[in-house]
């Protein structure tokens, strides 16, 4: 204990949150130190007895570790027992950031407050930079939008603008006094500019969930304010948000008729390949056929990326080699490596903790919930340390670290 002397735990705790949230944005590096930082800075505090008793009685805990408990599980029958122990590292996450979160104290209102601050500026920094990258060489060495994302995967970087843009909104309208200031203008501005920079990196899955969270964050300024007049507004202002967002931004409108073209293209047999949704109907496709090899408790841990190249290796033609990959969805991802028993087991962890902590009014928990869920139709989000990441760390917040004496 005699480290953390000068500081206390909270304020070393606070400080490496902030590290995750910096990393994830802009550096693997940052974000793994920082990640390593706040387990070291737990172990230090020692308290493991009064830890584990905490554990013990914490039933979303143990609920949370049944995600992992899977992968482990299903290293008892994988073929390719090195691929498996590079995704459990990958995954370690998972099982270490809900027990040092759920062992630890709750912030106070004050240092959650700090860190929405520093998602939000980070969120806004970093969408300044991929602007400069857009203006910059956007046509020339850069030629598909989704590229201005140079240090994380654009569907994530969205789904994190989302989250710090409401997170901005929400600061502005929990402070009852003083609603018009600089401080509520700047952060403002800062939710509006990236909800426009999400058109403008023109991922889809983002801007769909920040449509979403719009109609979350309605009701609960309705629930919030309770005035009929502010009702009617929000429920129009939401309903007129994407026919605006569609009419008034550019690559928003694009990446609409790229889907139609692509849906089109494919249902009257064309080729898929190099196209983004069209050709994720093969890829599912292909997950479905891997289920049906073995329904009850799927392939294991290491054989994903084998099953999938075993798969192209039988169908060469089915699409063209380069553009041959997984899933890229994670319930038929979780579905065909563990079996339907391994599923509910995957979606009893990921749902319950919610009930158990009675998080179903929770503003933050069920944004990042709903953004986490959908997240996973069109990508394996947790197939990378990026994604792990923002699984493990964004839910392991706003479960626990939240104080629980602040309304919504």
């Amino acid at each position: 204990m005699t480290i953390l002397k000068k500081y206390t735990y909270q304020q070393y705790y606070t400080f490496f949150i902030c590290g995750v949230i910096i990393g994830v944005f802009f550096s693997p590096a940052i974000n793994s130190i920082s990640n390593a930082a706040l387990i070291l800075t737990w172990l230090i505090e020692g308290k493991f007895q009064e830890k584990w008793s905490t554990l013990k009685k914490s039933k979303s805990f143990w609920a949370l570790l049944s995600v992992f408990a899977i992968h482990i599980i299903g290293l008892l029958y994988t073929e390719n027992f090195e691929y498996a122990l590079k995704d459990l590292k990958i995954k370690l996450p998972i099982l270490l950031l809900p027990i040092v979160f759920a062992s630890s104290i709750s912030l106070s209102k004050k240092q959650f407050e700090r860190i929405l601050e520093i998602l939000i500026l980070t969120a806004f920094v970093s969408s300044l930079y991929a602007f400069y990258i857009y203006i910059r060489f956007y046509g020339n060495e850069i030629k598909e939008l989704r590229e201005i994302s140079t240090i994380i995967s654009h569907i994530r970087l969205s789904l994190m603008n989302a989250i710090a843009s409401f997170a901005a909104f929400y600061l502005i309208f929990t402070k009852k006094e003083n609603l018009i200031s600089i401080r509520n203008i700047l952060l403002l501005s800062i939710g509006i500019w990236l909800f426009i920079f999400n058109g403008i990196l023109g991922a889809r899955m983002g801007i769909l969930i920040y449509f979403v969270m719009a109609a979350l964050f309605a009701f609960f300024l309705i629930y919030t304010l309770r005035k009929w007049w502010l009702t009617i507004s929000l429920i129009l202002a939401v309903i007129a948000l994407p026919v605006v967002t569609y009419l008034s931004i550019p690559s928003v409108k694009i990446r609409v008729d790229e889907i139609k073209y692509e849906l089109n293209n494919y249902q009257h047999g064309g080729d898929p390949s190099g196209q983004s949704i069209a050709q994720r109907f093969v890829f599912w496709k292909i997950a479905i056929d891997i289920f049906k090899t073995s329904p009850v408790i799927g392939i294991g841990t290491g054989d994903v990326k084998d099953a999938y190249t075993a798969y192209y290796d039988a169908h060469p033609t089915i699409i063209q080699e380069k553009f041959q990959h997984r899933a890229h969805n994670q319930y038929l991802t979780i579905l065909f490596t563990f079996g339907v028993i391994g599923f509910i087991i995957f979606m009893y962890g990921i749902i319950s903790p919610m009930f158990f902590e009675k998080k179903y009014f929770d503003y933050f928990y069920v944004i990042f919930l709903i953004s986490f869920l959908l997240s996973m139709t069109m990508e394996d989000t947790i197939e990378t340390q990026a994604g792990v990441t923002f699984y493990a760390f964004f839910n392991a917040l706003f479960l626990y670290a939240r104080p629980k004496n602040i309304e919504a």
